[in-house]
């Protein structure tokens, strides 16, 4: 309550100002002239004071100052994805009567592309204290603003069982360096004066896409090897270029596709194909955390060229580090439609191969069809790179909380969130013009 006996005690002391700055403007300016004389300037410098930390201080009554917990810039981090916004510098956790609000502030202002997207839990919450999330907070939000997921989901049950959270309750903005979201207490179970252990995470990810069709005429006589060599590659034509998009860190930009085909060898008879990226390599080893970096292709093959695809080649590239461990793969997958839906036939992992600026795959003509040379069949490229990482905040794991005591009940002063700083500003507007009026109508009559 000392906050609204401060303010009563303002009220009144503005009245007075504002009644003798009448009197003056109506002549009576003798008594204002002793009253306001140049010591007493000392007065007004209380008095504007006074308003100015009143102002500041009624920037949110709603709601206690917000804990802050700090993360050191990781620059190792930001180099191996290109940009310093995927990095979590701060967190602020804070509430109200109603509300838990938990935002997540990034070292650079997120680019505002839609294929550069904030992705996964951005909080995990104990509301019991034992130590383990009872609920996680899930967002999918896009550089440019769009929302494609926002979700509380209960770990307490196995699997999590998720609800749909209102998009309005997201604080984001475009081209911002932060990412957060406000939640009623009564979603999670607790109430003001309990405590909620908050572990924050700032999930991205890149993300590039392409689809491409064409036909292709058996015939060729190339074998090449599934090593990520591409000097096999020399002289082989594009089918296409999905061209540079520029807005992700270039070993991340799917550009190019060629295919060739050893038809007319006796033995061993395949079709292969090569993907390149815009330039570069990614990181051959990941620094912290979570992060993993995914190169899929989806080749479907119309091996009778009746325009339905009747095989899929799925390949995987994985580069994963989760905790202290990391994992680097690849897995080659064969699908075969039957009419109503993909059958699997067989997968294979290459035991050697190069995490370049390429990447490969081959697929046995006698395991789709066995289509001969001088056929004519169709190609479809359906491919995904991206690149997902999570920055945890204040700490490396999801257990580990750090706890705030949600505001025990106050003065009645709402429900809902307030940001009344529009307010806080005018307040202090109003008293520096009150000031500056008052130099004004006194200047030179003391």
């Amino acid at each position: 309550m000392e906050w609204y006996a401060l303010s009563v005690k303002v009220v009144d002391l503005e009245r007075e100002l504002r009644q003798r700055l009448i009197e003056n403007v109506r002549g009576k300016r003798t008594a204002c002239r002793r009253s306001f004389a140049l010591p007493s300037l000392v007065r007004v410098v209380v008095l504007f004071t006074l308003l100015v930390g009143v102002s500041l201080a009624s920037i949110s009554p709603a709601s206690a100052s917000p804990d802050l917990y700090y993360d050191n810039f990781d620059a190792a981090q930001a180099k191996e994805y290109g940009d310093a916004w995927i990095d979590a510098v701060w967190m602020e956790v804070s509430g109200n009567e109603t509300h838990l609000t938990v935002v997540i502030h990034t070292a650079a202002p997120v680019p505002t592309s839609s294929i550069l997207r904030i992705d996964g839990p951005v909080a995990y919450l104990d509301t019991d204290g034992d130590g383990d999330d009872e609920y996680y907070v899930t967002l999918g939000i896009k550089g440019d603003g769009s929302v494609y997921t926002f979700r509380l989901c209960d770990t307490t049950v196995s699997p999590p069982a998720c609800t749909n959270l209102p998009f309005d309750e997201i604080l984001f903005q475009v081209g911002g360096d932060y990412v957060g979201f406000t939640i009623p207490y009564s979603d999670i179970g607790v109430a003001p004066g309990d405590q909620v252990g908050v572990s924050g995470h700032l999930g991205t990810r890149f993300i590039d896409t392409v689809l491409q069709e064409f036909d292709y005429t058996l015939g060729g006589g190339t074998a090449v090897s599934v090593d990520g060599d591409l000097s096999e590659w020399a002289g082989v034509p594009d089918n296409f270029d999905d061209g540079y998009d520029g807005e992700i860190p270039q070993e991340f930009d799917f550009r190019a596709f060629a295919t060739v085909d050893n038809a007319t060898a006796g033995t061993g008879q395949a079709i292969s194909h090569r993907f390149t990226v815009e330039g570069g390599s990614p990181a051959a080893s990941l620094s912290q955390g979570y992060m993993r970096i995914s190169r899929l292709v989806y080749v479907y093959y119309d091996t009778d060229n009746d325009g339905t695809y009747d095989y899929e080649a799925w390949v995987a590239y994985y580069l994963i580090r989760s905790g202290a461990s990391q994992q680097r793969y690849i897995l080659y997958s064969l699908y075969q439609w039957n009419g109503a839906s993909w059958s699997f036939l067989y997968s294979k992992s290459p035991s050697s191969w190069d995490w370049g600026p390429g990447f490969e795959l081959s697929t046995p003509l006698a395991d789709i069809g066995s289509p001969a040379s001088g056929d004519t069949i169709g190609i479809k490229v359906q491919s995904v790179t991206f690149s997902d990482t999570s920055d945890p905040i204040p700490g490396s794991g999801a257990t580990d909380f750090v706890y705030y005591a949600l505001p025990a009940p106050g003065p009645a002063v709402g429900g809902e969130l307030e940001f009344p700083l529009a307010a806080a500003l005018s307040g202090v507007l109003a008293a520096v013009a009150a000031v500056a009026l008052l130099i004004f109508s006194t200047r030179g009559r003391a």
